[in-house]
């Protein structure tokens, strides 16, 4: 009996431990799909080894993504410009490519800086060839390779963590620009020469940057990508006048430091959004553009026929100095961009408007309906927001983003002499404005304050609005929110997020709301939703 009792005790502690680990091994059940999809989430390094792992073992030959990046292998603060490649990493990459069984792949991407040496002691390259072709030998078969796979998202960055070019390019094999199965192209740091006829027949976003560009090179690749949706071109160089006709579809073109560029006619083209950074000089025509995102030198863009604008932000990426006549430019492009309903000028703009607010300069009508400003409010801005609102005439939405943080506008604003030249009290700013703002007495209906509501000037702000606006209909404010678009690389610099856990105490609320009743109100039934 005793031994029947040892033996059905062994029994069940048996299946318990076998119920165990099958709980915890229970991914090992999952379908080879999920697995999959899970191992799409690794780094290639990590997919690799989880040849390790119960259930998944060479499941990794499988995956449909393949990600080469040789940060990985080195330190990224690297200070010289001459180290080499791992060849961990080579031999990684052709260790992957050769057990690889999956007939087709999705995404191919390479990161490698081409001013490394690779496989420069390599046996197989014994026969007198020079590093150079060792090096973009071995990178054509990685790249065939992918092509040979239909890849549909291709992204090759020869420059990797550094910012200097190398001073030899990889030239890109031509086997690329006639892979009609790619759907997607990223480039950077290579040379781009196409021979024959593009076929890009697939292809519906391209990226290049850092790459030579002349307007007939680019019109050729163009030319074969019938389906391009969208193209975008960073610190390319050669373009002057490029041709953007009817024939590929592309409906977004975004234009960031492309130097030799001087001119943008898109009359015949049906790009609707256009995203364009230029510290030059630069003339736009872009009569069917509805959505213009402009940044850089601004005074050095000039604007002409643009009736179907709707949506536009402007912004400056350098730091504006103490000359109002310097921006006899900016004031003809802002009334070039002012029969765009929709408007977001960046903080930089705001203080121009100061200036000119503060030295009476003659100010353009501005016909936008909807504003958005994404600001620190203090003291410099509120003349800005004045002119602003003086000036927009059929203002209807303003929305204000309002943020803490460092103040470095504030402190290059003292840099560039103006505080000595436009020194003025911003303690209680909106009690002492007068003038008439034809906006507020016809016009602003919704009102939106985001962010960090309970600083002094923001509630200077609101009560001057909610004394002045006529016709309010509904004022919201809110703790939580911030800006989601973000449209420009460089409209806005810093990490906004909302404000701090203890930046609004419920304590401080309370006391903002009280207030918030006790302000007197142009219209008694305008709503204010405090969220």
């Amino acid at each position: 009996m005793a031994g029947e009792d040892i033996s059905m005790e062994s029994s069940k502690l048996k299946h318990r431990k076998m119920d165990r680990d099958d709980r915890c091994d229970g991914i090992s059940n999952l379908p080879d799909a999920v697995l999959l999809h899970i191992l799409s989430f690794l780094p290639m390094r990590d997919a690799v080894r989880t040849v390790m792992v119960p259930g998944f073992r060479y499941l990794w030959t499988s995956i449909r993504d393949l990600s080469f990046d040789h940060c990985a292998y080195h330190d990224c603060n690297e200070e010289d410009p001459a180290f080499k490649v791992d060849d961990r990493f080579v031999n990684f990459i052709d260790h992957v490519l050769t057990l690889h069984e999956n007939p087709t792949i999705d995404w191919f991407r390479l990161s490698l800086n081409y001013a490394a040496e690779v496989c420069a002691d390599d046996p197989q390259y014994q026969d007198g060839a020079t590093k150079e072709t060792r090096k973009s030998n071995k990178i054509d078969t990685w790249i065939n390779f992918a092509v040979r796979r239909k890849v549909k998202f291709l992204d090759l960055n020869f420059l990797a963590c550094t910012r200097k070019l190398p001073n030899n390019l990889y030239m890109l094999p031509s086997i690329v620009l006639s892979c009609s199965y790619l759907v997607e192209l990223t480039l950077a740091s290579c040379v781009v020469e196409p021979v024959g006829q593009v076929q890009l027949r697939s292809l519906r976003k391209l990226f290049m940057k850092q790459i030579d560009l002349t307007d007939k090179k680019l019109a050729n690749i163009l030319s074969g990508s019938p389906l391009l949706k969208e193209l975008s071109l960073e610190d390319c160089d050669g373009l002057c006048e490029p041709k953007f006709c009817s024939g590929p579809s592309i409906e977004e073109l975004n234009l960031e430091e492309c130097g030799s560029l001087k001119k943008l006619d898109l009359t015949r083209s049906d790009i609707k959004h256009l995203t364009i950074d230029h510290s030059q000089h630069l003339e736009l025509i872009c009569p069917n553009v509805k959505i213009l995102d402009i940044a850089g030198c601004l005074t050095y863009v000039k604007v002409t026929n643009m009736p179907s604008l709707v949506d536009t932000s402007i912004c400056f990426s350098h730091y504006v100095r103490y000359s109002h006549e310097e921006f006899s430019e900016f004031r003809l492009l802002l009334e070039k961009l002012s029969c765009s309903p929709y408007f977001m000028p960046c903080d930089l703009c705001m203080l121009v408007l100061t200036m000119w607010e503060l030295i009476n300069h003659p100010c353009p009508s501005f016909t936008w309906k909807h504003v958005t400003l994404h600001l620190q409010l203090r003291k410099w801005y509120l003349p800005g927001i004045c002119n602003l609102l003086r000036n927009s005439h059929l203002l209807e939405t303003l929305a204000i983003y309002v943020y803490t943080g460092r103040i470095d506008n504030e402190s290059e604003v003292a840099e560039q002499g103006w505080k000595p030249a436009f020194e003025f009290n911003g303690f209680s700013y909106w009690s002492s404005v007068d003038g008439a703002f034809p906006c507020l007495e016809h016009q602003l209906k919704h009102v939106k304050i985001y962010g960090s509501v309970i600083e002094p000037d923001v509630i200077e702000l609101i009560e001057f609005l909610l004394k002045n606006a006529q016709i309010l209909e509904k004022m919201e404010i809110s703790t939580k929110k911030t800006l989601q678009r973000t449209r420009s690389t460089y409209m806005f610099s810093s990490d906004v997020g909302p404000p701090s856990k203890d930046y609004c105490t419920s304590d401080a609320l309370l006391e903002f709301s009280q207030k918030l009743l006790s302000f007197p109100r142009a219209l008694t039934r305008a709503v204010i939703h405090l969220g």
